[in-house]
């Protein structure tokens, strides 16, 4: 079914389900036929629907990859940087020396850059829906709210 969702809302429903690709086994909420059910139209959700993101994500990752490189050096300037002179990076984040000159200066990179207006643009996607009922309520928050992009609101 084709619906519309922003660019921002493509990106976080891909980030989704690569996470919940990620987590362990998965159990229906109750041991009943339709839980187990719903179970499966889920995992068909969230296996059919990173293919049918790949595309579009792949055209955002590109749109993005100047700012990105603008991104990185900024973070270089304005990180911690060890003995050798090397940025300092802890579980993958940048140690900032002044993490509110930074967010400026990211905000202002962001604006010049057009990345605010460039994530609210609309796509047209073709995805796999589902009920809210079919998604596990066991899943974190985190996942399970982005996760809603993906149901079907008829």
């Amino acid at each position: 079914m084709s619906i519309t969702r922003t660019k921002l809302e493509v990106q976080t429903l891909s980030a989704a389900l690569a996470e919940v690709g990620k987590l362990p086994q998965l159990s229906a909420d109750e041991e009943t036929p339709e839980s187990r059910q719903n179970l499966r139209k889920f995992r068909y959700a969230c296996g059919k629907n990173p293919r049918k993101l790949k595309d579009e994500m792949a055209g955002i990752v590109a749109e993005m990859q100047d700012f990105n490189e603008a991104r990185e050096a900024l973070c270089n300037e304005h990180s911690t940087k060890d003995a050798e002179g090397e940025p300092v990076v802890i579980r993958g984040r940048y140690q900032m020396k002044n993490e509110a000159a930074f967010g400026k200066a990211l905000d202002e990179l962001e604006k010049a850059q057009g990345i605010p207006e460039l994530m609210k643009e609309e796509v047209e996607l073709d995805l796999h829906l589902i009920a809210e009922d079919c998604i596990p309520i066991s899943l974190p928050q985190s996942l399970y709210t982005p996760l809603l992009l993906m149901v079907d609101d008829n």
